[in-house]
């Protein structure tokens, strides 16, 4: 009996246990974040001699995010299997934090609520960013124009740390960080590891909710500058560009495909999107929008760093 525990991360999991046989018990973890393609490739692995005392078997852990997904239409639906519903509330590890942040979309946004605090499937229209798609890419610094990277601080709430490459108007989400409960000295340490490995220090644009936490990267060696934290005008610039997701940055994936305007109870929709579940959201905003402005100088930077002597701009790293 071979049991294989599948993390769902579009584009890799079917490849790499394509020499696997024998295999009689999978776990998908997120499937959400899989293609209907991929994943039936992944069940062909489900294979083996007959089983004397026990069944090949699937099993799924997810949050029902869209209704319109496959794994309802598909699965669901069709009645394949058993289901077993749970919510926050039977969970004994889940904290006082993040019961308060699932309480809170209530009043915030009741879809989101229905979705993520009472584990119903929902119809998350108005998704914000439907400019993306998800594949793996060659990392060569001599590709793009530019190399940034953004960052989110948090604590209770991950913080987020994107690395992205610019090639004209594509952005290429690299590589991610993703952490609760890291203090400043936790996370710098984390930045210098991924960067490191990528063998790039990109200018860093961040949160600027703590100028404290900012100077202290600053000391240890990193190149960071505030960031322009604009929603709207955010938003709007990443609308701009093509995103290109790498398959190993998986937060990101799942934020993005829930990143969606605010609705009220009477069902208007809001310019401001729902403030969960967004910390990469917020990352990758930082990083682009301020660079932009950067970039472009189109308007005077109303921050205390001079830009234009501390980062050249020209993206060679």
């Amino acid at each position: 009996m071979l049991f294989v525990p599948v993390v769902a991360s579009s584009g890799e999991p079917a490849e790499r246990i394509k020499s696997l046989t024998d295999v009689t018990d999978m776990w998908f973890e997120e499937p959400t974040e899989l293609t209907y393609n991929e994943y039936l490739q992944i069940i062909r692995r489900l294979r083996g001699g007959d089983l004397t005392e026990a069944y090949a078997q699937r099993m799924h852990t997810l949050n029902p995010i869209d209704q319109r997904h496959w794994l309802k239409t598909k699965i669901f639906d069709a009645g394949k299997g058993d289901w077993q519903h749970y919510t926050y509330r039977d969970n004994q590890y889940v904290t006082a934090e993040e019961i308060d942040e699932l309480e809170e979309l209530k009043d915030v946004d009741y879809k989101q609520y229905q979705v993520y605090a009472l584990g119903e499937w929902g119809a998350l229209k108005d998704r914000i960013y439907n400019n993306y798609e998800v594949r793996e890419f060659d990392f060569k610094p001599a590709d793009w124009d530019d190399i940034i990277a953004g960052v989110d601080f948090g604590f209770e709430h991950p913080s987020a740390w994107l690395l992205l490459g610019i090639k004209e108007k594509t952005v290429f989400i690299i590589d991610e960080i993703y952490e609760r409960k890291k203090t400043n000295p936790e996370l710098i340490e984390l930045i210098k590891d991924k960067q490191s490995h990528w063998g790039v220090r990109p200018p860093t644009y961040c949160d600027t909710a703590e100028p404290a936490r900012i100077e202290e990267m600053e000391q240890n060696g990193l190149l960071v500058y505030p960031a322009n934290k604009n929603v709207s005008e955010g938003i709007n610039i990443v609308l701009s560009h093509k995103l290109v997701i790498h398959p190993r940055c998986v937060r990101t994936i799942k934020e993005i495909q829930s990143y969606r305007r605010r609705e009220d109870r009477a069902g208007n929709i809001l310019e401001t999107p729902v403030k969960f579940l967004d910390d990469a959201m917020d990352a990758m905003r930082y990083g682009l929008a301020t660079h932009r402005h950067v970039a472009t100088q189109e308007t005077a930077y109303p921050y205390e760093y001079d830009y234009q002597d501390e980062f050249s701009g020209e993206g060679k790293f």
